[in-house]
Formats: C-alpha cells, sequence, structure tokens
C-alpha cells in the first residue's frame, strides 16, 4: 500500500487536465530501519521524480515524526507500551531507552496538516516537517507514561540489546508551520493523558 497504492493514484492525476497537488505523508524514519521506512521512502523519491517532470502535477511531502495517540495499531511501539502499561498484566522488556525521539499527538498531526492543506500555494518547499521540534529520549516518554496511568507493570530496561545499527533521528524541523502560526497545543504529558482517557473508555 505504501508504494503501489501511491503509483495507481499519481497514474490517475496524470491523466487529469486540472493542476494537482497530491499531499504525501512520508516518514521520518530512514529507509534503511525496515521494510515500511524502505517503501515510503521510495514513494516519495517517486513522487518528486515524477513532478519535477509533470507541470500539472506538484507532489509534496510531509516527513512525519513519531505520531501517538488513542486506538492506534499495537504494533506500533508507543501504542504497545501505552495498552501494556494500562493492562497491568506482563512486564514489559525494552532496550535500554536512550534513542531520542520527538514525539507529536495525533491531533495536533491533524491540525498541522489541515493548516498546511489551506495554505499549501504558500509553501515552497517540498518536504514539510511535522513534530514537536523537540527530542525525548525512549525511556523518559515510558517511565512518564507509567507514572501517568498509575501502571503496577514492571519496565524490564536493557532485558533487550540494543541494535548495533541503531539510528539517530534529528527533532522536527517545524519552522515551515511555525510560519502559518503553527505550533503543537499538546506537550508530552497533555498528550499522554489524554491517551489514556480515551483508551480506557
Amino acid at each position: 500500500a505504501n508504494y503501489r497504492l501511491g503509483i495507481i493514484i499519481i497514474n490517475e492525476i496524470l491523466k487529469s487536465e486540472k493542476e494537482i497537488i497530491f499531499l504525501n505523508i512520508g516518514t521520518i524514519l530512514p529507509k534503511q530501519s525496515g521494510l515500511y521506512a524502505f517503501s515510503k521512502n521510495q514513494f516519495s523519491e517517486l513522487g518528486k521524480f515524477i513532478s519535477n517532470r509533470e507541470k500539472k502535477y506538484t507532489f509534496k511531502n510531509i516527513i512525519l515524526q513519531n505520531m501517538y495517540g488513542p486506538n492506534d495499531d499495537e504494533s506500533k511501539f508507543t501504542s504497545y507500551v501505552i495498552n501494556a502499561c494500562l493492562r497491568n498484566n506482563e512486564d514489559v522488556n525494552l532496550t535500554r531507552g536512550n534513542q531520542l525521539r520527538d514525539f507529536i499527538y495525533i491531533k495536533d498531526v491533524i491540525d498541522a496538516i489541515v493548516i498546511i492543506c489551506n495554505n499549501i500555494s504558500a509553501i515552497d518547499s517540498i518536504d514539510i516537517e511535522i513534530g514537536s521540534g523537540l527530542l525525548v529520549s525512549i525511556k523518559d516518554f515510558v517511565l512518564k507514561l507509567h507514572k501517568l496511568s498509575n501502571s503496577n507493570v514492571k519496565l524490564n530496561f536493557g532485558a533487550i540489546q540494543d541494535n548495533i545499527n541503531q539510528f539517530e533521528i534529528p527533532a522536527a524541523n517545524i519552522k515551515i508551520l511555525n510560519n502559518l502560526s503553527w505550533k503543537p497545543s499538546y506537550n508530552l504529558e497533555d498528550g499522554l493523558v489524554e491517551t489514556i482517557k480515551l483508551e480506557i473508555k
């Protein structure tokens, strides 16, 4: 879906006589981090390549940081840890948690995308980053979640060996969004509190 569905959509766009902007939701993850990131990055590169050749088709690429929120897929690290803390029924094995990540709450992501859509003609850059602009360690994220959820689950930091190919991810550069009068409405604590409340319902 990350690659083939996008190609199908672009092929339909190119049949149109209208000037069309394709707003793609990409990822901050480097392609070497896994198949998901590889396919997301591969499609972003293809979209940009075709956009350079077709005058009536413009490609904009949102580089999304680590989004979290309620009712998300548990295959994601953030959702797995959130649900594990709320269930209180099993230990959570983790790396040391030294990796730094930019966490952004789902409602802030939605607000940012709406602003981008409403101001798309004023944005010259192809790539637009969405994130909080702040880096937080995985360990601090988990500990804050654990405390806010009043969880009794045991957190086993260091039980999983760090990946030797571990990659660093910079905080989002949100200057473009700041210039459009956007900034995150939720800090990490507020986002986690709301996520916990919505997950419990």
